[in-house]
């Protein structure tokens, strides 16, 4: 099993500080309502979320910090478009630096442009 590749089930991710990149719909913009983070134990305590339209530049969004439970569910209040996400996370839970993760889902909906700019 390749160690940093998530999928949906009882395998999981640990990493000292890892750093999550998503390319979403396959590079096309989307609009990103809600991130859920199923987590193993050490959880991630602070997470940083960045978004993007190309890899090379990172906008900071926010930061999140999680609570002692199996899944995180992050909802986005903001109105956020991108086409990469990115998901930074800190320390865990008890200020260390190895964090689980099982698996990570973005919900949102891709934005189609035919011909016209957002």
């Amino acid at each position: 099993m390749i160690e940093n590749v998530l999928k949906d089930n009882e395998f999981t991710f640990k990493g000292l500080n890892p750093v999550f990149d998503f390319n979403l719909h396959h590079g096309s913009t989307c609009f990103i309502a809600e991130i859920k983070i199923s987590t193993g134990e050490p959880s991630p305590g602070d997470i940083e979320i960045y978004i993007s339209q190309s890899m090379e530049k990172w906008e900071f969004l926010r930061l999140h910090s999680c609570n002692k439970g199996t899944e995180q569910k992050i909802l986005l209040k903001e109105e956020v478009y991108a086409k990469y996400l990115r998901l930074k996370c800190l320390d865990n839970i008890r200020g260390g630096n190895l964090c689980c993760v099982r698996f990570v889902k973005v919900y949102g909906v891709p934005i189609q442009q035919s011909g016209s700019h957002i």
